[in-house]
């Protein structure tokens, strides 16, 4: 039920992650006056037992916003934007890497690259929406409607399923 505890039941003396850590605001950027992927971090160390970390992880270098660029723009971008806190512990440690939205996967792998690099023996990421390309010429697409699309909320893409179908 909403706002009820969740249905997770830790197994006494085993956790599938030592931490997890948010992937941070970049440098001159805001996200919506709060922070999602820090909210989702300590929630989801609550229902896991593990700590999440705020500021193990840290933007580096200023970047462009990423939604004004193409996919390897985005990698470019972000190529040395995040690095680990100096004297944080992660040498050996699993992480799991949370971020609201998953696009390209840029971030993600710029994080993840900046916390192998600090020591970590693994990087696991999770976002909570994900952008997706959808078929060119599908037959539901609007005038001036974009070939992209957000699933929200983990909701099926029902349009994308359908053209995905047809063409398969």
């Amino acid at each position: 039920r909403p706002g009820g505890p969740p249905p997770y039941q830790a197994v006494p003396g085993f956790a599938p992650y030592d931490v997890i850590v948010p992937v941070p605001a970049g440098l001159g950027h805001t996200r919506r006056g709060f922070n999602l992927p820090g909210l989702l971090a300590r929630r989801l160390g609550r229902i896991l037992h593990v700590p999440a970390e705020e500021k193990l992880l840290l933007p580096a270098r200023r970047t462009k916003p990423q939604k004004t660029l193409d996919g390897p723009a985005r990698f470019a971008n972000q190529r040395g934007a995040y690095r680990v806190a100096p004297g944080a512990a992660l040498e050996g440690k699993r992480v799991l890497l949370v971020d609201d939205i998953l696009t390209t996967g840029a971030t993600a792998s710029a994080c993840a690259l900046a916390l192998m690099a600090g020591g970590a023996a693994g990087v696991f990421a999770v976002c909570i929406a994900a952008d997706e390309e959808l078929p060119a010429g599908r037959a539901d697409k609007k005038p001036g409607e974009t070939e992209k699309t957000t699933a929200q909320n983990g909701a099926p893409n029902k349009p994308a399923q359908r053209a995905a179908e047809e063409q398969g």
